[in-house]
């Protein structure tokens, strides 16, 4: 562009500059689709929104940058950590992504083990009773190492395509609802209810209702969504 002729009795020479990388014209909003597909609500998959960065050389796709929010008004009863679902953006083509439970599982099941083997460390210490893996976790205990991790069987369930989990359906699963909110502790034991037949139900079985945590208590207000 040729410098601008300003008015004066002299004249003013104005070059304006080269309009280079600005942050926010690189930004803007994406919608993007996951893994789980509905053949008549998600035919593409769950979409969800978020704020996406186009790179400087705009050679690659807007990339998100910010967190994931699902779109089009559908809610589930549990949202992934954020960190799950954007491990597989990094060489994103398109606007398709996977939630890695897999990693999550792992990462989960480590967490779980870590959290037991602090906790027979510390009864040891205090001459208490010394949990086996999965057991309940006394008060007095549980005052020190805090409370359990996030049950794995979450993941497990949401893999393995549980309907009201997902957001499919608001008809809940009573078995995967106390594993939501009260944690399973019987991880790994015996009595373990395998994940295949826990998804898809909802009344919970009275032959079942032994071997599964306490209910949840009522949850008064809004329904509330658990993350991570």
């Amino acid at each position: 562009m040729p410098p601008l002729e300003m008015p004066g009795p002299k004249g003013v020479r104005f070059q304006p500059p080269v309009e280079g990388w600005n942050q926010n014209k690189q930004r803007g909003l994406g919608l993007f689709f996951d893994q789980h597909r509905h053949p008549t609500k998600f035919p593409d998959g769950r979409p969800w929104w978020c704020v996406t960065e186009r790179p400087a050389d705009g050679a690659a796709l807007p990339m998100p940058v910010g967190e994931l929010i699902p779109y089009g008004g559908w809610t589930a009863p549990w949202i992934p950590e954020a960190k799950y679902m954007q491990m597989s953006m990094g060489t994103l083509q398109t606007n398709r992504f996977t939630i890695m439970y897999e990693r999550m599982i792992t990462d989960y099941r480590q967490a779980w083990d870590e959290y037991y083997q602090r906790a027979a460390g510390e009864a040891a210490v205090l001459n208490l009773p010394i949990p086996d893996h999965g057991d309940a976790i006394t008060w007095k205990l549980k005052a020190i190492v805090g409370q359990p991790p996030r049950t794995p069987r979450i993941a497990e369930a949401a893999l393995a395509g549980d309907q009201w989990l997902l957001g499919f359906t608001d008809e809940k699963n009573e078995y995967i609802e106390r594993l939501l909110y009260s944690g399973d502790l019987r991880i790994g034991r015996a009595v373990e209810i395998p994940i295949e037949q826990l998804i898809n139900r909802t009344k919970i079985l009275a032959e079942d209702e032994a071997d599964l945590p306490p209910a949840p208590p009522p949850r008064p207000g809004r329904k509330s969504v658990a993350v991570g």
